[in-house]
């Protein structure tokens, strides 16, 4: 009996959209409807998925030009960093050497940490099925008699406070039909890039006195500091009343985690003093670390008659 080891290892910045479905004999692009329940079911985390083998290589660039420090995830984009790598091992002798192959993506989308692998026989007359291993930071999952020619994956959601170049650890164990193929490797996050007006703050007016502001973060932070400011004179309750006022603000410190969404709904009492004033402002402004995020949003201003 012998065994041969071969390796080759790419990472590449990989297109999800591009994903495609490959058989033995036709390739055929993975339809929308496919393509949404597979995404649904890495980001839940929840029962593996045999999709199809393999993944389309399109619209692909160097990682070894890309730096987790400068380089960034366009939100909504769907492109993401992609570490890739194979190995392959034969076994058997004569007219039975039976060759099989493993290979992985690995990389973080806004929200989750996505691990794929492909199990595939590429010489020889076995159908032996694989059991596979995928372990990322420590939390495990085994997937058991995977056919040749299929893909399984794991995902976790990404930790709060997670930044740009944080590590997170993955491994990967394939047994059955000769020795075990292994991958043991460490990735560098890639944050969601920040745009200078990123629409990330929304209110609604709901009609009582009283407005629910929405706030998602692109990316997360730890201890930011968030200012809602007001006009002068005006009251604030509801969801701010215990946070610290100076001035015309109220402030609070607290973790924000990428993609969450935050709402606070506030209780505003306009000050209107002036004889004759047609109306008042209440809100101008909501800043995280000193950034503002308000955009082309309007103020609120209400009628003072």
């Amino acid at each position: 009996m012998k065994n041969l080891m071969t390796k080759s290892k790419s990472i590449l910045v990989l297109g999800v959209a591009t994903m495609m479905l490959f058989s033995c004999e036709m390739t055929e692009p993975m339809a929308p409807a496919e393509r949404t329940m597979e995404a649904e079911e890495m980001m839940a985390g929840s029962a593996f998925n045999l999709s199809g083998f393999g993944m389309g290589m399109e619209n692909t660039r160097s990682y070894a030009d890309a730096d987790c420090s400068v380089d960034c995830i366009e939100a909504g984009s769907g492109e993401y960093f992609v570490m890739a790598d194979s190995k392959s091992s034969s076994v058997g002798g004569g007219q039975n050497v039976n060759t099989k192959e493993v290979s992985y993506r690995a990389y973080n989308t806004e929200t989750h940490f996505i691990v794929e692998v492909d199990y595939d026989i590429i010489s020889g007359r076995s159908n032996a099925e694989a059991d596979i291993t995928i372990t990322i930071d420590g939390d495990q999952k085994f997937i058991g008699k995977v056919a040749k020619g299929s893909t399984v994956s794991h995902s976790i959601a990404l930790p709060s406070g997670w930044k740009a170049c944080d590590e997170i650890n993955f491994s990967i164990l394939q047994e059955e039909l000769g020795t075990p193929i292994t991958f043991d490797e460490n990735y560098s996050l890639f944050a969601v890039c920040e745009e200078a007006c990123d629409n990330s703050l929304s209110y609604v007016d709901n009609g009582d006195g009283s407005y629910t502001f929405s706030f998602t973060p692109r990316s997360s932070m730890t201890d930011a500091h968030l200012v809602f400011t007001f006009a002068q004179g005006v009251t604030v309750g509801g969801d701010l009343a215990s946070w610290d006022g100076a001035g015309v603000t109220r402030q609070k410190t607290m973790n924000l985690s990428a993609m969450a969404t935050y709402e606070w709904t506030v209780e505003l009492e306009a000050n209107c003093p002036g004889t004759g004033q047609p109306r008042a402002n209440l809100w101008t402004d909501f800043t995280v670390n000193s950034e503002s995020k308000k955009c082309d949003l309007e103020n609120i201003v209400i009628s003072c008659r």
